[in-house]
């Protein structure tokens, strides 16, 4: 991110700012969670931290607290990522002209509170050094001229979803290249000796020929060309390495994330003079744009916290964060029985057996490899309780179907999975590559084999899926075992899915489970108007908004 030189202009008028007022002992943290969890999250909060004063946004949490006090927000378990909030600007007044806009970006560096920002970093990280929270030069600053969206260089639209994929794409591309530049050589070079395209030289002057050019090449040598200088990077080891990263969300932008980043990361070095750093970095200033609103704060975590108990990730692993939140809404008590019937990796079962270790945890999963993985991640969590002087997890894996469970009437209290989407490969009960299809056989006979198991009048089930169609029609036939409590929508990795936490009714189950609802007569006392969840009406409203999450990092 290089600097940038641009005449000064007018800042966004003090009455539309929001400065997040930071004395020396409170400070405001952001929690990113899963979007639909933001209320379970706020819950989390004010009980394990013991604070009041929390706010919810679309996405996060706002938590105000004291600076001595700080850390502890690493404790939550159904938070991702946490950033202290230094400075917001609302109605900040982005207008059609990208230079303006960059500008305006550029001159909020002098405008945010950075001391109580690295106050609250040291908190979390460390530096051999001292960080000056003052300008290097006198103000008003000159921050350059401003890096159009134009030169900056973008991923390939084919490799944006994954930039590991970049280099192979890039390297692909150029072996195609050469491959297609030996194909030209070797065709040239077989019709120059093919004797249909001989042009009858006379050999001797043929050799003729040849000793001319050795002569006039030796006469005049060809040298090769000269080598690249290596860049030199200069580094102040006196001050600390950072890189800037912007979030941004909303339609009416004429700049992207990465032009955003790129001229508010140079505003920061040439405010600060810190090195930049685009991987192994000590401070990550983050940018956040929702529509005309801007944040700045600086970010307290280096990786995501979902990633502390799960080594093992497969292609649908549930984040643990999310299988915190989804265990916390059944209201777990001491000494209850906590089930995962299609556990998958174990991200619930691994979660629950950490967190309520006091209720007896049982899981199964019919996968070999699901097995293996969940047998990984299990005995990953244990080496890290040994290190901490903790012990085993209490957690018992069976391999099982899970329309039939080898479990007794009406012994298990908490029923809680993240069922099959039908999208990518999942082996339940049918032995094959699920689908939603299969989906509508394998619903009905799982809700009915939990109803069997299932505590009457106490027992909970709480369901994730994204086939909500499915899981409406397939809830039609099961009225009568499992009454609604609530449900709402959540964002998993893009998509948009529904939890569904039922109580368990009174009514023992008869019968057989129904071999598929295709077709299948819905019964006369079934709730046909299902209503919406409460946050419905928001995401149908917000999902035409695309939000884009770009990190400036190449």
């Amino acid at each position: 991110m290089a600097s940038s030189t641009c005449n000064h202009v007018a800042s966004p008028t003090t009455t539309n700012n929001n400065n997040v007022q930071m004395d020396d002992d409170l400070c405001t943290i952001e929690c990113t969670v899963c979007t639909g969890f933001e209320e379970v999250a706020r819950e989390e909060a004010m009980e394990v931290l013991g604070v009041n004063d929390v706010q919810v946004g679309r996405g996060h949490i706002l938590i105000k607290m004291p600076v001595k006090d700080a850390t502890k927000v690493l404790t939550l378990n159904g938070i991702d990522n946490c950033v202290v909030r230094l400075h917001k600007v609302t109605d900040f007044g982005f207008t059609d002209d990208e230079v303006e806009c960059m500008v305006k970006l550029q001159h909020l560096v002098e405008r945010v509170n950075w001391k109580s920002g690295i106050k609250v970093w040291f908190k979390f990280f460390s530096f051999h050094l001292p960080i000056s929270d003052e300008p290097v030069t006198t103000i008003p600053i000159d921050f350059g001229s401003v890096i159009p969206s134009s030169s900056i260089k973008t991923l390939p639209k084919q490799a944006k979803s994954n930039r590991k994929d970049y280099g192979r794409h890039k390297r692909t591309k150029l072996e195609k290249k050469a491959l297609k530049e030996n194909k030209d050589v070797a065709g040239v070079t077989e019709k120059s000796s093919s004797p249909e395209n001989d042009l009858s030289e006379p050999k001797d002057l043929a050799e003729q020929n040849i000793v001319d050019k050795h002569e006039n090449s030796s006469a005049e040598p060809v040298l090769p060309p000269p080598e690249k200088k290596p860049r030199v990077k200069h580094v102040d080891p006196s001050k600390p390495s950072f890189r800037a990263t912007c979030y941004r969300t909303g339609q009416n932008h004429v700049f992207n994330s990465m032009c955003a980043a790129a001229n508010f990361g140079g505003a920061v070095q040439t405010y600060f003079g810190w090195n930049v750093e685009m991987r192994n970095f000590d401070i990550e200033v983050v940018l956040t744009i929702v529509d005309d609103d801007v944040a700045v704060g600086i970010a307290l975590t280096k990786t995501s916290l979902h990633r502390r108990l799960i080594t093992d990730f497969g292609p649908t692993t549930l984040r643990p964060t999310t299988a915190y939140n989804m265990l916390r809404m059944c209201k777990i008590q001491d000494g209850e029985v906590v089930c995962d019937p299609m556990c998958g990796s174990g991200s619930i079962p691994i979660q629950s057996a950490v967190c309520w270790p006091k209720a007896i945890n049982i899981c199964g999963e019919i996968h070999p490899r699901a097995m293996e993985k969940i047998a990984a991640n299990i005995k990953g969590v244990n080496e890290m309780r040994v290190e901490k002087s903790l012990p085993h997890l209490s957690l018992s894996v069976l391999r099982w179907n899970a329309c039939k469970m080898p479990l007794p009437d009406q012994s298990v209290d908490v029923f809680i999975t993240d069922l099959p989407f039908g999208k990518r490969c999942s082996i339940r009960c049918f032995g094959r590559v699920g689908s939603r299809k299969d989906n509508w056989k394998l619903y009905p006979a799982v809700m009915h084999e939990m109803a069997r198991v299932a505590k009457l009048d106490s027992g909970r089930v709480c369901l994730l899926t994204q086939d909500k169609k499915c899981m409406f029609k397939c809830m039609q036939h099961f009225t009568k075992y499992w009454k609604k409590q609530s449900y709402i929508w959540v964002n998993i990795g893009g998509l948009i899915a529904g939890i569904w936490l039922f109580r368990r009714t009174g009514l023992k189950i008869t019968g057989q489970p129904i071999p598929t609802l295709w077709h299948a007569s819905v019964p006369d006392d079934c709730e046909k108007n299902m209503p919406l969840p409460d946050n419905a009406i928001e995401h149908q409203a917000k999902k035409k908004t695309p939000v884009s999450k770009d990190i400036a990092d190449e």
